[in-house]
């Protein structure tokens, strides 16, 4: 009987990386670009118990969230590990309201970019490092340079200075000491301008 359930598992198992993989050639072809799931991510996929109709939007997010993490990729291939697919419980009881999702896929890739660089920033106070970009960078999922940190943080300038208001608690290791950020944060001359511009 548990080998029986074994095999049962594993087919179903299979099934959604093959769906996954389905889901993937079709955002390709759209996007024109290639990408290729390790065997960390494969086996996460593979060990999925959620909603299968939820699987779509989370390949489709993963693919978002690989495009504006791998900044200075030349790679022809770009690689969605295990920690890049984030499987979330979707609440279908309420209905959503088009304009919190507007301003959320709005954010979405300045959110990515300070998430990431919050959670590398964990990573290197806690083997001790100095929280440099250099060090940050490294201990990316898919490690980048300073430049292009540096480069990332002055493009969205604007949105962070608006989400690192309105969310005061978020992000609290490279609001303070996070020096590329903190020289953002620092030139603000047009904030309130921007915040009529979002009430508007």
């Amino acid at each position: 009987m548990k080998e029986e359930l074994k095999i049962i598992k594993k087919s179903f198992g299979q099934s959604l990386i093959n769906l996954c993989c389905g889901y993937i050639k079709e955002f390709s072809a759209k996007r024109n670009k290639d990408y290729k799931l390790t065997e960390d991510a494969l086996k996460k996929i593979s060990e999925y118990n959620g909603d299968i109709n939820n699987l779509k939007s989370t390949i489709e997010r993963t693919l978002l969230y690989v495009d504006n993490t791998r900044f200075d990729s030349d790679n022809e291939v770009f690689e969605i590990n295990d920690c890049d697919i984030n499987f979330y419980d979707y609440d279908f009881k309420a209905k959503p309201d088009d304009k919190n999702i507007m301003i959320t896929n709005k954010y979405t890739k300045t959110i990515l970019l300070l998430d990431k660089l919050e959670n590398a920033s964990q990573e290197v106070k806690s083997k001790n490092y100095n929280l440099t970009s250099v060090n940050v960078g490294n201990l990316c999922p898919t490690p980048i340079s300073a430049p292009a940190i540096s480069d990332a943080l002055r493009k969205h300038r604007k949105k962070i200075l608006y989400l690192m208001k309105k969310h005061p608690e978020k992000w609290r290791i490279i609001r303070k000491e996070f020096r590329p950020l903190l020289n953002i944060i620092a030139v603000k001359p047009d904030l309130e301008d921007y915040f009529k511009f979002e009430r508007s």
